[in-house]
């Protein structure tokens, strides 16, 4: 049975199509209620935010404002192996409430419809958001475990998973979406598996047809031989770090990007998220290294409807200045959105160009300056002078 899309689907006309994988749970691992003769050497632990993780990103698809120049959202499939309480359901989009399990016969069905989608029309674009258990039996590739992994009823130990990367190089092709993205959140490691993985081959594939595509980088959540992190009763850091890039971090416009609107170029997100993910992974004390890898030319992910958000911080000096001086802080058309006699001044404003005053006593002189603030985060130092 196909696995429907979330969302009307519409094959006549340019459209997103995107599709959303998340495990926790392996019915056939070591300790598994189900386990099986395969899975007796898998010692691994079930997850409790892979599709809680995979749920979020389905969400913010089904949120997300689309507009021009992006084709809107044609299709998504997502399928989910959550653990018994991990999602919310209270809150959740009801047309998430029933997504199938990410078994593998669910999967290489979406899989199936989905390279039917993305080849509807050359002017397709094109996400791929995957998380769970994952090995590799190569150096530059990823595999994701799915629900059944190690099942009996399979031919093949790796029948129960996906080859991530091989489905990635199948949709580069002259038929296919010309833009895409694809994020593998997965580790890339694991001592158990890889002992036992490192002389398979296999995994659900997809045949290879000619031809190129515009643009469709490939996110990594981890290094070869190494792990990707997630937060216990939260999301994976990957995830985290793309919503914040999303929200705001990575917006852009202007002649280097050659669209006018604040929008998300590719090339924000190949600089800020391997710098992210790594910076949350310091934080909580541990090591995570985003690859990136696939066709790395010029492409657009997100156009904002609105001006995006900025963290705006301003210090005044000399220290002793400080009591005596006030902030405000105007927009293009002089409109006052923010004054403060605190320092350091915070706030967030939409991007563009504000006009910050600053005044004091008749010990100062007055400081006017017009600023563009610019995501995320903009600081700046005001020196009165006497």
């Amino acid at each position: 049975m196909p696995v429907a899309s979330v969302v009307p689907e519409r094959l006549d006309a340019p459209g997103t199509h995107a599709l959303v994988i998340g495990v926790s749970v392996y019915r056939h691992v070591l300790d598994a209620a189900r386990q099986s003769v395969r899975g007796r050497d898998f010692a691994i632990e079930p997850l409790d935010s892979a599709a809680r993780t995979a749920h979020r990103v389905a969400s913010w698809l089904l949120a997300r404002d689309y507009d021009a120049p992006l084709p809107p959202l044609a299709s998504l499939r997502v399928l989910l192996s959550p653990q018994p309480g991990e999602i919310d359901t209270a809150a959740q989009d009801p047309r998430l409430a029933n997504a199938p399990a990410a078994t593998r016969a669910n999967v290489r069905e979406a899989l199936r419809d989905f390279r039917k989608a993305c080849e509807s029309h050359r002017d397709n674009h094109a996400i791929v958001y995957v998380i769970g258990h994952g090995a590799q039996i190569t150096k530059h590739g990823a595999l994701l475990l799915l629900e059944d992994f190690a099942s009996d009823d399979h031919d093949n130990l790796l029948d129960g998973a996906l080859d991530v990367v091989d489905v990635h190089q199948a949709l580069q092709n002259a038929a296919a979406a010309r833009q895409q993205c694809w994020f593998v959140d997965v580790c890339r490691q694991h001592v158990d598996v890889d002992r036992a993985l490192e002389r398979l081959i296999g995994g659900i594939r997809l045949d290879k047809k000619p031809g190129n595509v515009e643009a469709s980088p490939l996110f990594l959540a981890a290094m070869s031989d190494t792990q990707a992190f997630a937060l216990r009763d939260g999301h994976s850091l990957l995830c985290d770090a793309l919503i914040w890039a999303l929200d705001d971090a990575a917006a852009a416009r202007g002649p280097r990007t050659g669209l006018g609107q604040w929008h998300v170029p590719f090339g924000s997100l190949y600089e800020v998220l391997p710098q992210r993910v790594r910076e949350l992974a310091l934080s909580h004390g541990v090591e995570q290294f985003v690859e990136v890898g696939g066709v790395a030319n010029p492409g657009v992910f997100h156009v904002y409807r609105d001006h995006p958000q900025v963290a705006v911080s301003i210090v005044v000096e000399p220290a002793a200045a400080q009591p005596l001086a006030r902030l405000d802080l105007s927009d293009s058309r002089r409109r006052p959105v923010f004054s403060s006699t605190q320092w350091p001044a915070t706030t967030r404003v939409r991007a563009g160009l504000y006009t910050i005053e600053v005044t004091a006593t008749t010990r100062y002189q007055p400081y006017w300056l017009l600023v563009d603030f610019a995501p995320p985060r903009c600081e700046h130092h005001v020196v009165l002078e006497p």
